[in-house]
């Protein structure tokens, strides 16, 4: 049976409390403890070896997914950027810390609360670092035409796998046309799904450094992007399948996005095939028009795996989440964190810019661009008639069958897409209590203890 504890008993038990100088019994008493602890709180009886302690237990973490994220920027980009944007975004010096929340060409940012314009808000120890990077491994291709946007809802017209000019100026196509250039409301396009943006980013990654420079003395580290760049699972690593897929709601958020890059055309799966014409196209005569039968091409073949990023490395990169420093660094706050990523091979970064530029490279004046197979090679209707004026024949489905000349339109527009290009920047470590860091800064015993025992670096100058 327990003993009865007397009043008197208690109250002489809190008087002994007292006299220690910390009052026990009181409910609203909080300490902060950890990173947090404060070593300007002389009641705490703290020391400089408690510094050191803290700052060995924070450093032994060996496996740096389990350390908090001190700082992380995460872009998502779902199709090319306007040629402007790639010129501000996709530069030779790209410091995502710095980019702030409004990145031109960036569908969606995510930044760390701790970043404010670019800067750490309070003191930090970065213990490691990560370059992410993950794509869909979705991918196929779909052809198509392109077909000028009408100013009201309307039924379009007929997106056919082969058509020539005079199916377009005769109607056969369901759209009007006068004729001129200027004003054509038809041309062959292509999609690319996924595929350009693996292409893309490969070129990147081997083509860039990734280098953390603090203020303007410090060079933490320095070295080729391929060698940290993490290239996220999405599927089992060498496993890859085939399948069909309907592209339609793939086309449709394709076209919103390029219509907010100021395209004036909406790009259209094959509905239709051209099976042969009827009409002489003489004067006086009939007009030649296209023979048509129906054609499912909004639904494709889609490959699985095919996009993966890392299959374009094989085996010679190390794909870690994250590489611990070689030293630990405090960092000061009110400095921009200066990791960037910088172009160290001329030809990749010209490659991974073209495959991220809207234009293809080609600073075209229309979006999307028009393509050729060569530069030599004009958009156009082709063969040149004027020049060769039996070039193209092709026997109708009239009874008698007569030869008619044909055009058909040389060059295709090109629309890339995909449902979404991840690329973020990482610092793993913890953020310091003010009065702790302080204590380092203005301490040069303690600053050298904590160089000389805890193995850190420190991003200021004493």
């Amino acid at each position: 049976m327990a003993a009865r504890v007397t009043q008197r008993q208690r109250a002489a038990a809190q008087g002994a409390r007292a006299s220690n100088g910390v009052e026990h019994d009181k409910k609203d008493e909080k300490k902060i403890i950890g990173m947090g602890w404060d070593p300007g709180d002389k009641s705490s009886g703290a020391k400089s070896s408690e510094i050191i302690s803290m700052l060995k237990q924070a450093m032994e973490c060996s496996d740096p997914n389990y350390l908090p994220t001190i700082a992380k920027q995460e872009w998502q980009i779902n199709r090319p950027m306007l040629p402007q944007d790639v010129t501000s975004t996709l530069g030779d010096d790209i410091d995502m810390l710095s980019a702030g929340d409004n990145v031109p060409g960036v569908q969606q940012v995510y930044s760390t609360p701790g970043l404010i314009n670019g800067e750490f808000q309070t003191y930090n120890l970065a213990i490691a670092v990560g370059a992410h990077f993950r794509i869909s491994t979705l991918a196929y291709e779909c052809l198509g035409n392109a077909f000028l946007r009408p100013e009201t809802e309307s039924v379009e017209g007929i997106s056919s796998v082969d058509w020539t000019r005079n199916d377009l100026l005769n109607g056969a196509l369901g759209i009007t046309w006068d004729g001129t250039s200027q004003n054509q409301p038809l041309f062959p396009a292509r999609m690319q799904y996924n595929s350009w943006a693996a292409r893309g980013l490969a070129a990147f990654i081997k083509g860039a450094n990734y280098r953390w420079t603090y203020g303007s003395l410090v060079n933490i580290f320095d070295m080729q992007l391929a060698d940290i760049a993490f290239m996220q699972f999405m599927t089992e690593d060498g496993a890859s399948g085939i399948s069909q897929v309907d592209v339609d709601d793939d086309v449709q958020r394709m076209n919103a996005s390029y219509q907010e890059a100021g395209s004036d055309f909406d790009f259209r799966p094959y509905q239709w095939l051209r099976t042969g014409s009827v009409g002489n196209n003489l004067q006086g005569g009939t007009p030649n028009r296209g023979v048509f039968a129906g054609f499912n091409g909004d639904v494709v073949d889609a490959a699985y795996g095919a996009g993966g990023l890392r299959a374009l490395f094989g085996d010679c990169c190390n794909n870690s989440p994250f590489a611990m420093l070689r030293k630990a660094y405090l960092l000061h706050p009110g400095v921009p964190p200066g990791l960037q990523f910088q172009a160290s091979n001329a030809d990749q970064m010209a490659l991974f810019r073209r495959y991220f530029d809207i234009t293809d490279g080609q600073n075209d004046p229309t979006v999307p661009p028009t393509l050729t197979d060569a530069a030599k090679v004009s958009a156009g209707f082709a063969p040149d008639l004027d020049a060769f004026p039996n070039a193209g024949l092709e026997r109708t489905l009239d009874t008698p069958p007569v030869s008619v000349a044909q055009q058909r339109y040389n060059g295709r527009m090109l629309y890339r897409y995909s449902d979404g290009i991840f690329m973020a920047t990482v610092v793993k470590g913890f953020e310091i209590w003010r009065s702790v860091a302080k204590a380092i800064e203005n301490d040069e015993e303690v600053a050298r203890e904590v160089m000389r025992t805890c193995g850190c670096a420190l991003g200021w100058t004493q």
